[in-house]
């Protein structure tokens, strides 16, 4: 009889100790859902030919090469909120084409034409790479720092 007393006591605890983690992993579940149903979404609309067989959204390297800047400038961009864009669960960055292709728009109609967003997001145009020009060359202006040993903590 002690047993039987002790088994269920154990089993209560037990069962109110699953209570919260129960509630939890039934939010959990329904944020999962929804981000089921949005990570289906974005499959279909990159299915959906976007004028001309276009993706839909792009990675930061896609915006980089279509735009003629390294992908550090863009993630410098998206990072001040001059480029819309979405971050996926897993830390991914994805821009709409669209939202691109507006923003290059408004800075060309802003500068009274132009190729994009180099004179307005302050990229110097001797930065860019272009096919005409080639790749950048920068000078130091004098000799390079010796390399400093950090000291560990």
């Amino acid at each position: 009889m002690l047993d039987s007393v002790l088994s269920q006591i154990v089993a209560t605890a037990i069962a109110e100790a699953q209570r919260p983690l129960v509630a939890e992993l039934a939010a959990v579940r329904g944020e999962l859902g929804e981000a089921r149903r949005e990570l289906g979404e974005l499959r279909r609309a990159l299915e959906q030919p976007g004028g001309g067989g276009e993706l839909v959204y792009l990675t930061v390297a896609q915006v980089a090469e279509r735009v003629g800047v390294c992908q550090r400038t863009v993630k410098r961009w998206l990072e001040d909120g001059r480029l819309p864009h979405v971050r996926l669960p897993g830390g991914g960055i994805r821009v709409a084409v669209a939202e691109l292709e507006r923003v290059l728009r408004e800075s060309a109609k802003e500068r009274g034409g132009g190729s994009g967003m180099t004179k307005d997001l302050s990229i110097p145009p001797d930065s860019r790479h272009t096919e005409q020009s080639g790749p950048a060359v920068l000078e130091h202006p004098g000799p390079w720092p010796t390399p400093t040993r950090r000291s560990r903590r």
